[in-house]
């Protein structure tokens, strides 16, 4: 019914910056089911690969799959989004001045901007870019895999929106629509962001490791070497002055102890490790694999300047950062094994036996807290 709502209303127009997996999935979703007209653009190669499939698909775990036929599907240029009501800009961290730039020269003052980027300081360069324009934090919390212009969610989560005086009212109300994820709405994202930034820290992991992430959090040592991550961005913003999300209700550490469980009982703790495909790989690897590697520094970089404007050591961070720019120059993953990568990074590699660790979240209760505040990124 809401659905229907949204089609007879006035139509809605929605652009898509930077046609990669998050973008083509969202889009692809409100084109398919009509909530609104989408103009794609990105990659000259996306072109290539919805004529070659006669269309753009998305599917998920808990939907099948459904085809937009390659007529309906609108791929332009960026003057083409001169007259949107919203464009959500999916660009890597280091396009993002170069594409605030460009959406400066053509867009109309009404079109809201909504960043759905890693990382913590796009939005900032958006609005510093586009000043006559609502420039909106977004962050999603699920992953989306391709293959050609097929777009697979592979796992559960949330889409996050902030509140901007109703001016993202149109966006989330069509997104509700068209997906069963829940969409929220909040009125400052950064804390949310920052959180999300650490747990990201994943991501280089997964890269250097180059196997699906399943695979890898079923190793211990591997989610031994993410939590030893974490702790020295935690440590770093904390030094800082930038406290993280929920950290009276949810702090991280109990997330960090989760992480450290013996494998049978971090399986029982974490439940969206069930419902994980077992090929999903992250975005640092997909891209690795596919010649366009993201840039590790919009990933671990924030961290890594708080620690060094405060000479606090990260040992870790500094070891995952060093390999993952060299994966970028060779444009492969190195594919170390986790103790190979505890050794790089100096991680002291974990004991299989019942840890005191352990026997406190045995006592505490507080598995179910941190496997909860794990779940933002992968439930």
């Amino acid at each position: 019914e809401q659905m229907e709502t949204m089609r007879n209303a006035t139509p809605l127009k929605v652009g898509i910056l930077g046609s990669g997996s998050i973008g083509c999935y969202l889009g692809g979703l409100m084109a398919v089911r009509e909530v609104a007209e989408v103009v794609f653009v990105g990659r000259r190669s996306f072109s290539y690969d919805v004529a070659t499939a006669n269309g753009l698909s998305v599917s998920s775990i808990d939907e099948d799959e459904e085809l937009l036929s390659s007529e309906r599907v609108t791929i332009g240029q960026i003057p083409d989004l001169a007259d949107c009501d919203y464009v959500i800009v999916t660009v890597k961290t280091d396009q993002t001045k170069i594409a605030g730039k460009s959406l400066a020269a053509v867009l109309d003052v009404g079109t809201v901007v909504v960043s759905l980027q890693n990382g913590v300081d796009n939005p900032y360069v958006l609005r510093k870019a586009l000043p006559k324009n609502t420039v909106i934090t977004g962050m999603i919390q699920f992953t989306v895999s391709r293959a050609g212009a097929a777009f697979h969610r592979n796992s559960g989560g949330s889409v996050y929106i902030q509140e901007m005086q109703g001016a993202e009212t149109r966006l989330v109300e069509a997104l509700r629509c068209c997906t069963t994820v829940p969409v929220i709405t909040m009125p400052e994202i950064k804390e949310h962001a920052q959180g999300k930034l650490l747990l990201n820290f994943l991501n280089p992991i997964n890269a250097i490791a180059g196997i699906p992430a399943r695979q890898m959090l079923m190793d211990q040592t591997f989610r031994h070497i993410w939590a030893t991550a974490v702790e020295e961005g935690l440590a770093a913003f904390k030094a800082a002055g930038i406290e993280q999300e929920n950290q009276k209700e949810s702090p991280l550490w109990m997330s960090l102890m989760v992480l450290r469980l013996p494998t049978p009982l971090f399986c029982r703790s974490f439940k969206p490790l069930a419902t994980l495909d077992e090929k999903t790989k992250l975005t640092m690897l997909r891209d690795l694999e596919a010649g366009r590697p993201d840039k590790v520094d919009s990933v671990l970089g924030p961290a890594i300047e708080q620690a060094r404007n405060l000479n606090i050591p990260t040992p870790t961070l500094d070891a995952l950062s060093n390999l993952m720019h060299e994966a970028e120059l060779s444009g492969k993953s190195p594919k170390l094994s986790s103790k190979e990568l505890a050794a790089a990074c100096g991680v002291e590699v974990p004991n299989q036996a019942l840890s005191l660790s352990l026997k406190v979240v045995a006592f505490t209760g507080v598995a179910a807290g941190g496997a909860l505040l794990l779940q933002r990124l992968f439930q």
